[in-house]
């Protein structure tokens, strides 16, 4: 049922069958009802029906506009409890089967202006009159409803008594009642239905439901009880001496107890006309009925009529500070997290919830751009299928790498949902053509970055979020079902990952398969035991969800439930506020928790400037309460929101340039280059000799290599095995003559084709660069520079050139300028060379442009050489 309609008008009515307490209880606190069973919650009675809709009658609302005003959180208490034989049921329906109501036409009719008797078999039930019938009424405390003049015992009633209960006239005026009431401008005698009780609930017992989650689901209720007592006077003589007309009401077994004039109505009758002897009353009766056996564990205010556990809502949201740890800016580096953590401070009307209830929850949710989309091997590629990832050779997704206490951070890629952002929002594609947009997106995905350098158990965490439909559909509830294992280190309610394994096996291996078991095996053994340099503290939860935003075009992590239970990222204390007692608490984030990206775009996040890689919009906190009561720390909507600035100022963000040298004879490119972080799969590493000293490093897939000196530096590829790969300019290696360096011979034309790329959008054509520049310099023998090399070239306009360097500069629009280059040169003289060919980012907001070069050395030959022949290669292999 959806309980913001459930309530016509927003009306705060509790409209309950209760009766009285007998034993005064002292103040109470709100009752933690997580081990009673839903269905029980709300017993012995949970509805009534008014005006034909049905109404939960266990919630307290406060009236429209007054939502903000706890003094508006007022409940109509009405009993449906009558003194023996009367009964009437939730639907305000008078037993016929267990009474009938007849009017006193004798003398005593204004003291006992209704007889009733009870029905027998025999039709032959004693006639009763009742006076001091009261409806007592005891209510769960807290300290805060003293200051707030709420949540007192009461009672309800008048004389004379009367079975009838007018609720069409209490639903006409209780509105206008309860407004009035929360100003005091009237008090509970001014109910129109005196059996009714008006209540001032000062104390909020929600418990972080939020939407229209049903208020059964409540874990944090109030306890209300009532008892009812009464005076009985057996008047069956005195009645049946004179006539005794009809059979009472009503005529059936059921009828209405909502008569607006009862004495009219009712036709029946019996004359009263003496008083009462004082003998015949039996005084101060009570009905005790005894505790539901659901409510045993929790019940604190004694035996009472009937009972009831009342939901109490909060409309005032929990109050949040600005994130507090670093002023207005948060920073860190790529490819790291967030330096400092994150502290938001709040507080909340409600004292009563406790500490390990979900009274008050806050989660984490922070955007990433889109630049940190990867592919891998699809395990499902080849399959006949109309499935529309079957036919696919690699699976995208988004991935953050995990560090030593969260993550990894995984989901699928969103392509059409990117192309949608770039048709629709991105501050410069969104003008374009869309042809020319589903191109660049092409473009964007055929260069998504490799997979081989993420870890086994981390990759694990990527295809088990994936899921067997390689689109990661229910990636959430995966990641929840991957925190479980993780924190209690155990697979065995993990059931996507069981499934995905099942069926991976049940399949015919290929290298995608094979690489997908491996690392789903791999990620079960890090959730069970745990892995080297991995805190192994399972009172964090260590994955998160990720999904697309397509009205920022960035990847969202989260949200992320904090763990209140942990006094790592929960604290919370009692304070006062205007001498009322109120929370205060914290929420600490840890700083590893807000993994960055390794990858940024030109439009980051929020930005429309490419020249902007920050922003004021990444990081959202919501504190929740109640109803959908939630907080967002500095909202979206606010420019002034505390942001994040991720400085591009790592090792590993350095460019990566790139560059081929042609054989003008055999049309060959021979590539120069060194692999990237991102280039080296898992258990590779790259190792660098001096070759002065002598001396090696070794690098693995997060290391920073630093420069590419391939001229004073022999640089290996070290395989998973052990065995080691040279790599070395123009094929060369340590064995070769002249200390590994090929020659090129005089007077020949050789084609340079310069590329790379930054991380910086690396998946696009723009390729994050904003400066490219070649030198070639002679050297002597022992490596020492001579003098620059006069470079003979064409440049971008056609023109033919004669300079020292070749430079390019990313300048205007800058997805037009491609690091892509092409220079002819020819080297006119023998001797030695060096090549130094110069990347430089496009642009860094936390510092200085960061560049890499990569250096080599060539040799090139005289050209009457005796080793040279017709048919020779220029360069010589």
């Amino acid at each position: 049922m959806d309980r913001k309609k459930s309530c016509s008008g927003r009306w705060s009515f509790a409209l309950l069958a209760l009766a009285f307490l007998i034993t005064l209880a002292g103040a109470a606190r709100a009752t933690d009802v997580s081990t009673v069973s839903e269905d029980d919650k709300f017993a012995p009675q949970r509805i009534t029906l008014m005006s034909g809709m049905s109404v939960e009658t266990n919630e307290v609302r406060r009236a429209a506009k007054m939502t903000e005003e706890p003094r508006a959180s007022i409940a109509v208490w009405c009993p449906w409890m009558e003194p023996p034989p009367v009964e009437r049921n939730r639907a305000d329906m008078i037993d016929g089967t267990k009474c009938k109501i007849y009017k006193n036409i004798g003398a005593t009719r204004d003291r006992y202006p209704f007889v009733v008797r009870a029905v027998t078999p025999e039709n032959d039930g004693p006639f009763y009159v009742y006076r001091n019938v009261r409806y007592n009424w005891k209510f769960e405390t807290s300290p805060a409803d003293e200051a707030l003049g709420g949540n007192r015992p009461g009672k309800s009633g008048r004389d004379p008594w009367t079975p009838f209960y007018r609720q069409a006239l209490l639903e006409s005026e209780v509105l206008s009642f309860i407004q009035q009431y929360a100003k005091d401008k009237v008090g509970p005698d001014s109910l129109p239905e005196k059996k009714a009780f008006a209540n001032r609930h000062t104390t909020v017992y929600d418990s972080g439901i939020t939407g229209n989650t049903q208020v059964a689901e409540s874990t944090i209720l109030q306890q209300v009880g009532m008892t009812l007592t009464y005076d009985r006077a057996d008047v069956t003589a005195e009645v049946t001496a004179v006539p005794v007309v009809g059979t009472g009401y009503p005529d059936g077994d059921s009828a209405t107890a909502d008569l607006a004039d009862p004495g009219d109505t009712i036709q029946s009758t019996v004359t009263l006309d003496a008083a009462i002897d004082e003998q015949k009353w039996v005084k101060d009766q009570k009905v005790i009925n005894p505790v539901p056996s659901a409510f045993s564990s929790v019940w604190t205010l004694g035996e009472c009529s009937a009972y009831s556990l009342c939901y109490v809502e909060d409309y005032r949201k929990p109050a949040g500070s600005g994130l507090a740890s670093r002023g207005n800016t948060y920073e860190g580096s790529v490819g790291g997290y967030i330096k400092g953590g994150v502290v938001i401070d709040y507080e909340d009307d409600n004292t009563e919830a406790k500490a390990e209830s979900d009274q008050l929850q806050a989660k984490l949710k922070y955007y990433v751009g889109n630049g940190d989309v990867y592919k891998v091997q699809n395990p499902f590629y080849g399959e006949d299928s109309t499935h529309e990832t079957r036919s696919l050779p690699y699976l995208t997704f988004f991935y953050l790498a995990a560090n030593s206490e969260f993550g990894p951070y995984a989901c699928a890629s969103q392509r059409d949902r990117e192309l949608d952002w770039y048709v629709d929002g991105h501050p410069y594609w969104s003008s374009k053509e869309q042809k020319e947009i589903i191109e660049y997106v092409g473009e964007r995905y055929g260069n998504a970055w490799n997979s081989n350098g993420i870890p086994d158990w981390e990759l694990g965490v990527v295809f088990t979020t994936l899921g067997l439909d390689g689109k990661g559909k229910n990636s959430k509830r995966i990641t929840e079902q991957l925190n479980d294992a993780w924190t209690r280190r155990s697979m065995e309610n993990c059931t996507y990952f069981q499934a995905l394994r099942a069926d991976l096996l049940s399949r015919k291996s290929n290298g995608g398969t094979a690489r997908a078991l491996a690392a789903l095996n791999a990620l079960e053994n890090v959730i069970l035991k745990g892995a080297p340099g991995m805190r192994d503290d399972r009172t964090f939860y260590r994955f998160a969800a990720a999904g697309y935003d397509p009205n920022l075009g960035s990847y969202c992590i989260g949200p992320q439930k904090l763990e209140k239970d942990n006094p790592l990222v929960h604290q919370e204390w009692a304070a006062e506020k205007k001498g009322v007692p109120i929370k205060k608490g914290k929420w600490i984030l840890a700083e590893k928790r807000l993994i960055l990206p390794k990858h940024f775009t030109q439009a980051a996040f929020d930005s429309t400037s490419t020249d902007l890689f920050t922003s004021k919009q990444i990081l959202q906190v919501v504190l929740a309460d109640c109803c959908g009561n939630m907080t967002t720390v500095n909202p979206s909507t606010e420019n002034s929101r505390d942001g994040v600035i991720i400085h591009d100022d790592a090792e590993s963000s350095l460019p990566v340039p790139e560059m081929f040298v042609q054989d003008p004879i055999s049309q060959t490119d021979i590539p120069i280059q060194v692999p990237s972080n991102a280039d080296l799969a898992e258990g590779e590493k790259l190792v660098i000799k001096s070759k002065k000293e002598g001396t090696e490093k070794e690098y693995g897939p997060s290391d920073s290599v630093g420069q590419f000196d391939l001229a004073n530096n022999d640089f290996f590829l070290q395989h998973k095995d052990g065995t080691r790969s040279q790599i070395s300019p123009l094929g060369g290696d340590s064995k070769a003559t002249n200390g590994g360096e090929k020659s090129i011979f005089e007077d020949t034309r050789v084609q340079f084709t310069l590329g790379g790329y930054d991380n910086v959008d690396g998946m696009s054509s723009f390729r994050g660069v904003g400066k490219q520049k070649l030198e070639i310099f002679s050297i002597d023998e022992a490596g020492t520079r001579i003098a620059p090399e006069q470079l003979e070239f064409v440049d971008d306009a056609g023109q033919a050139k004669t300079a020292e360097f070749v430079e390019r500069s990313n300048t205007g629009d800058p997805y037009k300028f491609k690091p892509q280059y092409r220079i002819h040169h020819i080297f006119r003289k023998p001797g030695r060379y060096q090549v130094a060919y110069t990347m430089w980012e496009y642009t860094n907001p936390s510092g200085p442009k960061q560049s890499r070069t990569m250096t080599y050395n060539v040799r090139v030959q005289d050209s009457k050489t005796e080793n040279r022949s017709i048919q020779s290669e220029t360069i010589n292999h």
